[in-house]
């Protein structure tokens, strides 16, 4: 390859690799040390070297990612979720909520009940306290009292007027009688504060009467198994609650390990293309030495010159005939020296020829028009030691 570049006189110039489509990312693999060479073999040894190092820092990356996947599946595994089940953290909330507000007031109920029934059974107690309550009066001896002091007044007032007009003759008796007065005065306050206590006890009574007839109406306290049925209600909100977590963290794991997968897929067609830019430099040397008998192919561990024959496709270089690698060359050097030139062939090659690639050789020679200069080794020790044209061309 070093010759055919020579001979085609190729000069090693980045452009021909940084200007080739698979080379996109030149900025980010090449080092700027891979180019400082006039050896354009060379210099494609270099680019391919560095994107073969970049495909498998890229390769190191997938597989790196894809741990980190297979960390965060075996994680998820290891949760034994259902990722099936409710999991909105509002949702789960609200049921919490509704949950705990439902124990919260029927624990509420139960206090209200057991205050109502503690206030039911006081009130009770007074009601029959105050029924049992025996007075030394009643109401109808309390009107009584205070109809027969309201007409003794008025009698009094009555006989006072009559007496006032005889207040001459009956001073002494009007004396009594005003005496009198005085004491129906007091009997009758003392019926009328009667009749107000009476008023009382009754209201009393009424009252406490009133307030059983409510408190029997109010909804009963709930009952032992309401209460428990409520709080596993509410046991269970919270359950799912941290199961709700668990399920969000382990989507959020499973998420995490398909990102890692499409970073590690991403990571591996980089590599790819890292790997098919290294391969790609082949392709340039082909295209640069601008051979049409002469390519190179890679299988992407080594790359090798190949031409094709009548035996078939992509021949290896090394195992064509003398003859067929000196027709070869032959063309290539006639291409540059053009018709007439002169091209030189070692004294080493010439000797290693055969007779009849030599008669190959010169008829191919005298085809292209072109001189060839060898020298051979004599026979004879003795004799003239000449320089002569070994084939002519045609002309």
């Amino acid at each position: 390859m070093k010759a055919l570049v020579a001979l085609t006189g190729v000069q090693a110039k980045p452009e021909l690799f940084r200007d080739h489509e698979a080379f996109a990312d030149w900025d980010a693999v090449i080092r700027g040390e891979s180019l400082e060479t006039d050896d354009l073999c060379e210099m494609a040894r270099r680019i391919k070297v560095d994107y073969d190092t970049a495909a498998r820092k890229a390769e190191a990356d997938a597989d790196k990612e894809d741990g980190f996947a297979q960390g965060l599946d075996n994680q998820a595994k290891a949760a034994e979720v259902d990722l099936t089940a409710e999991s909105d953290a509002a949702v789960l909330q609200e049921r919490y909520n509704s949950a705990r507000d439902t124990l919260r007031g029927m624990e509420q109920s139960r206090r209200v009940a057991t205050e109502q029934q503690e206030k039911a059974k006081t009130t009770r107690d007074r009601l029959e306290a105050l029924k049992s309550k025996r007075l030394d009066y009643t109401q109808k001896e309390i009107e009584a009292g205070a109809e027969e002091a309201t007409k003794t007044v008025e009698r009094c007032d009555a006989d006072v007027t009559d007496i006032n007009e005889r207040i001459a003759q009956l001073q002494a008796d009007k004396q009594a009688l005003l005496s009198t007065r005085v004491e129906a005065a007091r009997d009758l306050e003392l019926w009328q504060e009667r009749e107000k206590t009476l008023a009382a006890h009754l209201r009393a009574v009424r009252e406490a009467s009133v307030l059983l007839e409510g408190l029997a109406e109010m909804v009963g306290a709930p009952s032992d198994e309401n209460l428990a049925d409520a709080k596993a209600l509410l046991s269970q909100a919270t359950e799912d609650q941290e199961r709700g977590v668990l399920i969000r963290n382990t989507r959020q794991q499973v998420s995490d390990a398909a990102k890692h997968r499409e970073k590690a897929a991403e990571h591996r067609r980089r590599a790819e293309a890292y790997r098919e830019a290294g391969r790609a430099t082949d392709a340039v040397l082909s295209d640069s030495i601008k051979c049409p008998t002469l390519r190179i192919e890679s299988d992407g561990k080594a790359a090798r010159l190949v031409t094709d024959t009548a035996r078939g496709n992509s021949i290896p270089y090394h195992e064509l005939s003398d003859g067929e690698r000196w027709t070869i060359a032959i063309d290539l050097g006639a291409e540059q020296v053009g018709e007439g030139g002169l091209l030189v062939i070692p004294q080493v090659a010439w000797e290693g020829i055969d007779g009849k690639n030599r008669k190959a050789i010169h008829k191919h020679a005298k085809t292209r028009k072109v001189y060839i200069l060898t020298a051979e080794k004599a026979l004879d020790p003795d004799a003239e030691k000449t320089i002569k044209p070994a084939h002519f061309s045609a002309n």
